[in-house]
């Protein structure tokens, strides 16, 4: 498993990073794939688990979320409200209001949540602003992932994900730190200032991972998927950035100006 998760690794980070450096549509279309793919995922663990969102709607509107950009993220979040709505009021059908609700939900937590990595590239200085989000969740990750399987002793959330440690999480939060506090001061704010950011951006993230691991546990699966050797689904691969986007784009559009 470790041996194919370096090879996926080692094959999709460069694309990743490369197209990340780029921007522009060719971003857009990468992060538009990976939500079609995790969008489906969320629909078809769910529907392992007896509920039945709308897989259109879920996977369109994820999409549209990040093609269009966010100054339709409203009317998306909206059509999407109605359209699920409309679907449970059809002739033939009985009214299932969990259904809906997950059917909106996936809109909002797989397309609304991730179309916000594109975002934050598209602002002023959002190159470094992206790679500073999206390497700090990989440090992040990694680190809480090796140093926990080393250290770790104290669970972290045990009925959630058994495995993931408080001493992984540390080192997680110490990791993101210092990938911050060298990237930050590129932008003109001091190591510090980058060191607390990172902190936050790896609490963002673990909070995400964690969220998907309870979505899993609550469907009864392991892995959100199986397309990526060694990472499980698209959903278990961006599951931190989905949090940890969002919270950097708002954090550079409220306090960086």
């Amino acid at each position: 498993m470790l041996r194919q998760r370096v090879v996926s690794a080692l094959i999709g980070i460069p694309i990743f990073l490369f197209l990340l450096y780029v921007g522009g549509w060719p971003l857009r279309i990468l992060i538009a794939l990976i939500a079609l793919f995790a969008a489906w995922e969320y629909v078809s663990i769910l529907r392992g688990r007896d509920h039945a969102p709308d897989l259109v709607v879920v996977t369109g509107g994820a999409l549209i979320c990040v093609l269009a950009g966010n100054d339709w993220w409203g009317l998306m979040l909206t059509l999407a409200v109605i359209i699920a709505g409309m679907q449970q009021v059809g002739a033939g059908r009985t009214y299932n209001l969990v259904d809906w609700g997950l059917t909106v939900f996936g809109v909002a937590y797989v397309g609304f949540l991730l179309a916000h990595l594109v975002a934050v590239r598209d602002l002023p200085q959002g190159r470094e602003l992206a790679f500073l989000v999206v390497l700090a969740v990989w440090a992040s990750d990694t680190a809480a992932y090796f140093l926990g399987l080393r250290f770790g002793h104290r669970r972290l959330a045990p009925a959630i994900s058994p495995k993931k440690s408080v001493e992984g999480a540390v080192a997680g939060l110490i990791a993101a730190a210092l990938i911050a506090a060298v990237i930050m001061p590129e932008l003109g704010y001091s190591p510090w200032y980058g060191g607390c950011l990172g902190l936050l951006i790896s609490i963002a993230a673990q909070a995400g991972d964690l969220v998907e691991s309870g979505l899993k546990r609550y469907c009864g699966v392991k892995d959100s998927g199986n397309i990526i050797p060694g990472h499980g689904g698209f959903l278990d691969r961006f599951d931190a950035l989905l949090f940890a986007g969002p919270f950097v784009y708002y954090f550079a559009v409220l306090m960086m100006g």
